[in-house]
Order: C-alpha cells, then structure tokens, then sequence
C-alpha cells in the first residue's frame, strides 16, 4: 500500500487463474511426451495448490540451479 499526504491507496488485487486457463495448463503439462508429463504435471498441480505467485516460483527456480 502507498501511503502519501494521509491517504492510503490500495493496490488492485492480483487476478488468479479460471477455471479453463487451470485445466488447460495442467492438460498442456501432462500432455508432454518426453518422459518428464508426470514430474511435470506434478510441480504444476502444486505450485497452483500452493497459490505460489510467479515470483516466489522464479525464486525457487533460481536456488535450485
């Protein structure tokens, strides 16, 4: 929030994903025929369960490297 000559702004709320946008991200990891749909399928389900926002995902990424 922003805070400036006593007013107090509220920033707008983060749209989560639908329905449709949900399932057809989880379809397009499970679709993957390279041996890796099911690890692939299984980060998705749990970074969609966890509510993880991009930046703590892109966080995650970087220290694992």
């Amino acid at each position: 929030m922003s805070v400036g000559d006593g007013w107090v702004k509220a920033w707008p709320q983060p749209m989560g994903l639908t329905d449709v946008e949900v399932h057809a991200l989880l379809r397009a990891a499970g679709a993957l025929s390279h041996g890796l749909a099911a690890r692939n399928y299984a980060i998705v389900q749990l970074v969609l369960q966890a509510g993880l926002r991009v930046g703590e995902v892109e966080g995650i990424a970087s220290v694992a490297r």
